[in-house]
């Protein structure tokens, strides 16, 4: 029999919980505006009051008719609803420990999520604290800010930025080896040694590449470098920079050419007269074919590496570097940040796991007590609706009753005295004093 007394007993708290909560939302907020009297009392009152001659008034702008026709009313209709709470209050107690269990997981939640973003600003000014870390996301926030400018500027088309590529320069490496192949054995015929062969046809590739990469890329930005918005010391040093290309491109065709028709023409001195039978023999040398194909085979690698110039860079200079610099910084940026940004992380995933498991727990006690804890939160709402009302309908009875008494004193002409402490006040002057009223105010004179 004693093991199955508490559930009785918890169906009749339950019960009388029921019940009491009920009654508190049966209680009416409208009731405030019921117990007060009507503008014709109201205005009896005022001349019942003025005809003393005196009417005193307090801090708060009350006068003493006020709290005996305005105060006594209400007195009672809050004592009402702090008796109809109390009872709810009364019933609510077996289950007030599981709902402050509650009410302190929900705080513990909150303070986790507290501490969640103090942790990252923690961590975040430790970052900014970091000389390195601060100039470096200065020099990515500038980067990102140029080319977003020029990125606009340029209706958010995507920038060329393949001439910075690894990839590029072993193209136009390539471009030097296709010299070697072509020009190697004609310097070493008549240079005799292999590694100054070597070193002179290295020579010439990278001043055949050079020339390739400078004309590609003029040709390509043309447009911009020599607008008429260059200045002219800014155009003159880009000329020489085209005279200076096209003098390494002219160097290597006409020593290419040069000496690939001394070398068939070598061969055509030395060529003999005579076969062995007497007669004379013949064997074709054609040195202009010779140096023909030489310099197309030239000219051939430097416009191949012309193309890959081209096709390799932006238009629009300014927009192709501020791109590749702000994805360098970008990266420089997210290398420097990566330890400050894992550390967040984990610090988040272990305070993320503390709330889940405090949400979990929070949910597991809330459902033990859901229908009171709703049932709380109702009368906290009902409560503040009802409380509301009553300062609204006390604040317009002390405002009709003030203007019935101001009336009265201006039409008496002086016969009423508005005293406030050790001062008359005039109409006028009681007119604009502030009506303190409020709860705290009501609880205070009623009290």
């Amino acid at each position: 029999m004693s093991e199955s007394s508490p559930k009785p007993k918890a169906d009749e708290n339950m019960r009388q919980l029921r019940v009491a909560f009920g009654q508190v939302i049966q209680f009416s907020s409208a009731r405030a505006g019921q117990v007060l009297d009507s503008d014709v009392r109201i205005q009896n009152y005022v001349d019942e009051e003025a005809s003393f001659g005196r009417a005193t008034i307090n801090e708060d702008g009350l006068t003493a008719g006020m709290h005996l026709h305005l105060v006594q009313p209400l007195r009672g209709l809050i004592a009402d609803w702090d008796r109809i709470k109390g009872a709810f209050t009364t019933a609510i107690q077996p289950y007030i420990e599981d709902l402050r269990a509650v009410e302190r997981l929900d705080a513990e939640i909150s303070d986790l999520r507290t501490r969640r973003e103090r942790v990252t600003d923690t961590i975040e000014r430790r970052a900014e604290a970091d000389h390195n870390y601060s100039v470096i996301r200065q020099k990515y926030e500038q980067t990102q800010k140029r080319y977003a400018e020029l990125h606009n500027r340029e209706s958010r088309r995507t920038a060329n930025v393949a001439a910075y590529s690894f990839f590029y320069w072993i193209g136009l490496f390539f471009i030097g080896v296709a010299e070697w192949l072509i020009n190697y054995d004609t310097f070493f015929f008549f240079l005799g040694v292999p590694a100054i062969a070597a070193g002179t046809t290295i020579i010439m590739g990278i001043l055949l590449a050079f020339a390739a990469h400078a004309h590609g890329t003029l040709l390509r930005q043309w447009s911009i470098m020599y607008g008429e918005h260059q200045s002219k010391g800014e155009r003159f040093a880009l000329y020489r920079y085209l005279i200076f290309a096209t003098l390494a491109l002219l160097l290597v065709v006409g020593t290419a050419g040069a000496s690939r028709y001394e070398y068939a023409m070598h061969f055509l001195v030395d060529l003999p007269t005579l076969n062995i039978l007497g007669t004379e023999g013949t064997i074709q040398v054609n040195p202009m074919k010779d140096v023909t194909l030489s310099l197309f085979g030239n000219v051939a690698a430097w416009a191949v590496g012309v193309f890959l110039a081209y096709l390799c860079h932006d238009k629009n200079p300014d927009f192709m570097e501020a791109a590749h610099d702000a994805r360098k910084a970008e990266r420089a940026y997210a290398k420097a940040r990566k330890p400050y940004a894992d550390e967040i992380k984990r610090e988040e995933a272990l305070i993320e796991r503390e709330i889940s498991d405090a949400e979990r727990s929070a949910i597991v006690r809330s459902n033990d007590v859901n229908e009171q804890r709703s049932m709380l939160m109702q009368v906290a709402a009902h409560e503040e609706s009802v409380l509301n009302a009553i300062v609204a309908a006390f604040r317009q009875g002390v405002e009709g009753y003030r203007n019935n008494l101001i009336q009265v004193a201006i039409k008496q002409r002086g016969s009423l005295h508005l005293v406030c402490g050790e001062r008359e006040l005039t109409p006028y002057e009681y007119q604009a004093q502030k009506l303190n009223v409020d709860m705290n105010m009501m609880r205070k004179v009623i009290a």
